[in-house]
């Protein structure tokens, strides 16, 4: 079996053991350990993080690539931006 098959098949079982882990936590655990409220709260909350985080990084990777090679220095090296974009990606 090649290294791609084999790879494959591995990740195929992680992501469906994650679906069955998420689904038992989802369906089984979260409403006996948390009142309806606080199970709520925690779905909303989990979608507006989402949310949020995907308009945050909104456009840094065309600003890193627009704007990097102009911050770049042999003295200085990258001025900081890289640190700048990581933290904020």
């Amino acid at each position: 079996m090649g290294i791609v098959v084999k790879q494959s098949i591995y990740n195929s079982i992680a992501s469906y053991l994650g679906i069955v882990i998420g689904a038992i936590n989802t369906i089984v655990l979260f409403p006996n350990i948390f009142s309806a409220d606080e199970f709520g709260l925690t779905r909303v909350l989990g979608a507006a993080s989402l949310m949020l985080a995907t308009f945050g990084s909104f456009g840094v990777p065309n600003i890193a690539l627009k704007f990097f090679p102009f911050f770049r220095d042999k003295e200085n090296k990258h001025n900081g931006i890289l640190f700048i974009i990581l933290c904020v990606h």
